[in-house]
């Protein structure tokens, strides 16, 4: 029979709900720009969405970062990038710019054109969401705490990628820091999913190789392709599986969080 010692977790959208806080910290901007410019709350919702990627993607060198190190728009609308490696720094570095930038474009989408009171807007609009973002409760996923005490007698990893200061919140909040015994960032390490370099940080962080180690994920890219590319077996979570990428792999797929103990131990009955 085999047993699986050593549990690797992704944090976002696997064992926590990755969208609420920054939908939280869109609306209270929205709400904020309505009562200081009258705007429709809703519309600018979907202005400041769009401006966020739109600005984000537009830099030639961020690219390749986003990329190796899982960053994304959302993030860089609050966090600040502490304790990051230095090749992240250029991000760092321009988040003010971009913040700036993205609230003035959604501002402009929505008419409001007054340059004086943009400017000030903006600069309120950026505080906004920053502290709603870390006000918020980061909600564990249904089933992600019990998951974590099902499995509680093993070697348990969190390989997340993202700013190290924003993961590290959003880990103590939800009370899963508590749960495992080692985290590894990408932003903290320099190397993310889904190269195998991050799965074999994350598992020497327990003293763990990868025979007799498993990864759970809800993203094939990132994770169950780090598993592949180690040499391990996956469980993904997902509503859409595709059956070409599941099929020539020991890649088992569950719907939700709540079922990856119950497909956990189905596996290792079965080894």
């Amino acid at each position: 029979m085999m047993r699986y010692d050593t549990v690797v977790f992704d944090l976002d959208g696997t064992l926590v709900d990755e969208q609420a806080g920054p939908d939280a910290a869109f609306t209270a901007a929205a709400a904020h720009a309505a009562r200081r410019a009258g705007v429709n709350t809703g519309t600018f919702v979907k202005a400041a969405r769009s401006a966020a990627q739109q600005v984000w993607w537009e830099p030639d060198w961020l690219g390749p970062l986003t990329d190796t190190f899982g960053l994304s728009a959302w993030d860089a609308l609050s966090e600040a990038y502490e304790g990051c490696v230095p090749e992240v720094q250029p991000v760092r570095d321009w988040l003010p710019e971009y913040r700036r930038t993205v609230w003035v474009t959604a501002l402009a989408r929505v008419a409001v054109a007054d340059p004086r009171l943009t400017a000030d807007l903006a600069d309120e609009l950026a505080d906004v969401f920053v502290r709603t973002r870390h006000g918020h409760l980061t909600q564990p996923l249904p089933g992600a705490l019990e998951l974590l005490d099902a499995v509680a007698d093993r070697r348990l990893v969190v390989l997340t990628s993202g700013p190290a200061d924003g993961q590290r919140r959003k880990l103590a909040r939800s009370g899963i820091l508590d749960r495992v015994h080692a985290v590894v960032i990408s932003t903290e390490v320099g190397v993310g999913k889904p190269d195998p370099t991050a799965m074999r940080i994350a598992l020497a962080k327990v003293g763990s190789t990868p025979n007799g180690a498993i990864m759970v994920g809800d993203t094939y890219e990132r994770d169950v392709l780090a598993a592949i590319n180690t040499g391990m077996p996956a469980i993904w979570i997902t509503n859409a599986p595709q059956p070409a990428l599941v099929e020539r792999v020991n890649v088992q797929v569950v719907t939700a969080t709540e079922h990856v103990a119950e497909t956990l131990f189905r596996m290792e009955g079965s080894g």
